[in-house]
């Protein structure tokens, strides 16, 4: 089915007349109920990691027999100024990706930072200035002979001389222990760090929505990632059950 034919869309535009809309501390949800299935969604706007829009979505198998669901079917369309384009919806494998690549140069730059002033930690630096200072004086007597030995006469000169020099000295030392403790602490917020990052990580993963089998009376429940682009309204369609649930929303909403 050609997903801009005109057919398809008179279809999804049927279906917007049967939404819900609810609020729940003040965010809406569209949902849809029937005596087989009921679908809700929240979007809002996110930026971990980047910046989308976030889809929450949950559904609920009434049907007497399991579902497979697979969110890799659904569709956003992004409106913005009468034209509309296909938006990009990431993949659970292509946001963790993301998701791994930040971590990692956010945990780069931490032990960077951190190693750095252990690297400093511990050293003490002193400086020494020292002045020496002299001073000379003497007297000098010349006597002046012709050829034939007869003195002609002297002379006296006196010099007074005077000096003085400044020298500056640097001298480091490193405290071994201090260093050791510096290290050891750099260390402890590294891998804290580390290991806070990586329960973020499968929290995400665990969240995020992934091709899944929906046993009957079972709710599935889980997000995507929308990627964000400032449009007047996004309509999301949901396969379920052979069924193309359209949610809307509209400027407002998207705003809320």
């Amino acid at each position: 089915m050609n997903f801009f034919s005109p057919f398809f869309l008179v279809l999804l535009s049927l279906s917007v007349f049967s939404q819900q809309i609810t609020y729940d501390n003040g965010k809406p949800f569209i949902s849809f109920y029937d005596s087989e299935i009921e679908i809700s969604m929240n979007l809002h706007k996110e930026r971990q990691y980047g910046k989308y829009y976030v889809a929450d979505i949950a559904i609920y198998n009434n049907t007497g027999r399991a579902l497979n669901f697979n969110p890799n079917l659904i569709k956003a369309i992004y409106f913005k100024n009468n034209k509309t384009t296909v938006a990009h919806i990431l993949s659970n494998s292509e946001y963790m990706k993301k998701v791994k690549n930040r971590q990692t140069w956010q945990a780069v730059a931490l032990a960077m930072s951190e190693y750095s002033e252990a690297s400093e930690a511990g050293k003490i630096t002193n400086n020494t200035t020292s002045r020496n200072s002299g001073s000379y004086s003497g007297t000098t007597n010349t006597n002046y002979f012709n050829n034939y030995g007869e003195n002609l006469g002297s002379s006296k000169s006196k010099t007074n001389l005077y000096g003085s020099s400044t020298t500056n000295t640097t001298s480091t030392t490193v405290d071994g222990r201090a260093k050791y403790l510096a290290e050891q602490n750099a260390d402890r917020k590294v891998k804290e760090f580390t290991s806070k990052q990586q329960e973020i990580s499968t929290m995400l993963n665990k969240g995020y929505l992934k091709r899944h089998t929906i046993i009957n009376r079972e709710y599935l429940r889980g997000n995507l990632n929308i990627k964000f682009k400032k449009v007047d309204k996004i309509e999301i369609i949901v396969p379920v059950n052979g069924k193309e649930y359209l949610f809307v929303w509209d400027h407002s909403m998207l705003n809320n």
